[in-house]
């Protein structure tokens, strides 16, 4: 029966930061919170990291720090005032020079943007903070860093050290938003690293390699700072909003497919989204050239959250701060929540228009390829309804593992177990399905999860699906399996007219098929029959292909409505 799929991914960051903008249209504005101020950016991307193995090489930072540098120039900003560092540039000393000069140039009311995309790491905390009763530090990975090399080791910038320009900052009375989108060492939850078509930008040194770095470990010099600045708390910094790729257990991946435009460009999730949210091509009002006045740390969050979890294939959990502190009122934290973070072009009445619904078609082939097993085997698979095209493992959206009788994922994660040539289409059809609905979803989406992201279920568990924001809204859900099998699972036209509370939860019990399932939740603004009735019509059977069409009919039909996706991975023994 029901759903079966769900990963989950990176590490929280402290407070460094990186802002992500795509092509915004000359209307769009971006400035200050504050009247009268400046924008001031410090944007970073690294791909190319000279000392370190092929492996560990990144494809999408560059292309982040370019989207970010270039659309916030769109946005109103002024060239001398976005400064963009990728590659070999990013070097210690000139991010020193560069954050040292935001310091000195801005003033009350300012704006300032950090962001960085490339590796991170967590390493055991340095000489000067070790009696601040710190056992870790996070650190970003600069281009030049090597764990072999003494002076390359330290071609890092650490935590306590962005905390202090923070601190100096919001001590003029600026602004700063800093968005990290790299990993900082967390725990991985059903990741394999090195995987078929996945990166992670947490970097993991060989145990060679972690020697060295030791050896080195204590010589670090940090830049100048007094105490109160080196154990600023980011939660106290006022001015500072700060947005990471990842909270404390999941890994920050880099992903292919996000932009629909250019599908095989690999991004950071979190930066992807937030450069299309400023640029106002993705938000809840996209129709209307995007949101514009005064956008809010909660509003941002609200957004981003579950756009990141969803696009992750449920893998990747970002996180935001400030966070509460024990000593602030619930007064004291609405009124943080509420603090804006910028302004884009000018406050208005809010838009009635339409939300546009994405289109796609039987062209959108999949991309398959074949590992421990002949090319010929290609030849051999009975295909579906989807157009499926060969392709390398790393570039793949299904990987059939001809010898194991399995797919798998771009992210390793196995979609189904044995797996035979007569089956391969219908997997086909089933990812061509989830990532059409995700598209469908991208202006539309509604929050669902499932209660406990990450963990595996086996036969007897009763995982909790959680839909928020449903209240007033008619229900409508369904499972698409690992093999591409439609499954209803519920939908309140039917047994419930409409949804008088905000969240809605469900237990579905987990059976057969194992492995990779998704379920889908759509909401709207009244009881949705057409759609109630395929599915019925088509339940139990291996049509997901055919949703696509039908959900986007009953999507345009219904400008209010919203669609959410979240994956359940499925097993038949605990693990």
């Amino acid at each position: 029966m029901m759903m079966t799929s769900l990963a989950s991914r990176c590490v929280a960051g402290l407070a460094l930061a990186l802002a992500v903008v795509a092509p915004a249209s000359a209307a769009r504005v971006l400035r200050p919170a504050a009247p009268g101020g400046a924008v001031r950016a410090l944007v970073m991307g690294i791909n190319h990291y000279p000392n370190l193995r092929p492996e560990q090489q990144l494809k999408g930072a560059r292309p982040d720090a370019d989207a970010i540098a270039t659309s916030l120039r769109t946005a109103g900003v002024p060239e001398g005032n976005v400064v963009e560092l990728v590659d070999e540039a990013v070097t210690r000393a000139r991010v020193i020079k560069e954050m040292d000069d935001l310091v000195a140039k801005s003033k009350k009311g300012d704006l300032v943007i950090v962001s960085f995309s490339g590796h991170g790491q967590k390493v055991r905390s340095y000489q000067r903070w070790q009696n601040r009763d710190l056992f870790v530090q996070s650190e970003i990975v600069l281009s030049g860093f090597s764990a072999s090399d003494e002076n390359k080791r330290h071609e890092v910038v650490v935590d306590a050290e962005m905390r202090a320009w923070y601190f100096r900052l919001d001590a003029k009375g600026v602004d700063i938003m800093a968005v990290m989108d790299s990993c900082f060492g967390g725990g991985m939850r059903n990741v394999v690293l090195g995987a078929p078509g996945v990166t992670t930008r947490e970097l993991r040194l060989s145990v060679d390699d972690t020697r060295s770095a030791d050896r080195f470990h204590d010589s670090f010099k940090p830049i100048a700072m007094t105490t109160e600045e080196a154990g600023a708390d980011p939660n106290r910094i006022t001015h500072l909003t700060f947005f990471s790729g990842a909270d404390a257990r999941t890994p920050v991946p880099e992903l292919a497919g996000l932009d629909p435009n250019d599908p095989r460009q690999v991004h950071g999730a979190l930066s992807y989204f937030l450069s299309r949210f400023i640029a106002g091509e993705l938000s809840p009002d996209a129709a209307a050239g995007g949101k514009t006045g005064a956008v809010t740390r909660a509003e941002l969050f609200k957004w981003l959250s579950p756009e990141v979890h969803q696009a992750s294939k449920q893998v990747q959990v970002i996180d935001y701060g400030p966070r509460p502190t024990d000593d602030q009122t619930p007064e004291q934290m609405a009124a943080a929540e509420r603090q804006s973070v910028f302004i884009i072009g000018d406050a208005g009445q809010p838009h009635e228009e339409p939300v546009p619904v994405p289109t796609a078609d039987a062209g959108d082939a999949v991309r398959v390829a074949i590992i421990n097993g002949p090319r010929e085997a290609f030849d051999s698979i009975k295909k579906g309804k989807a157009a499926l095209l060969r392709s390398d493992p790393g570039d793949a959206e299904v990987i059939w593992d001809v010898a194991g009788r399995r797919a798998l994922d771009q992210i390793d994660s196995i979609m189904d177990e044995n797996v035979d040539a007569a089956v391969v289409g219908r997997i086909v059809d089933r990812t061509y399905a989830v990532r059409e609905i995700r598209k469908l979803s991208v202006t539309r989406i509604l929050e669902v999860r499932i209660g406990d992201d990450g963990r595996r279920y086996s036969p007897g568990d009763t995982p909790r699906l959680i839909a928020n924001g449903v209240g007033g809204r008619w229900l409508t859900v369904f499972n698409i399996a690992a093999d591409g099998t439609v499954q209803c699972v519920v939908s309140s036209s039917c047994d419930n007219p409409k949804m008088s509370q905000n969240q809605w939860t469900r237990r579905p019990e987990v059976e057969k098929p194992f492995g990779t399932d998704y379920a889908v939740v759509i909401a709207t603004s009244g009881p949705a029959q057409d759609l109630y009735q395929w599915l019925r019509a088509h339940n139990q059977k291996p049509d997901a292909f055919e949703a696509v069409a039908v959900l986007r009919t009953a999507l345009m039909a219904d400008p209010q409505s919203r669609i959410g996706t979240a994956g359940l991975f499925t097993v038949a023994k605990p693990q």
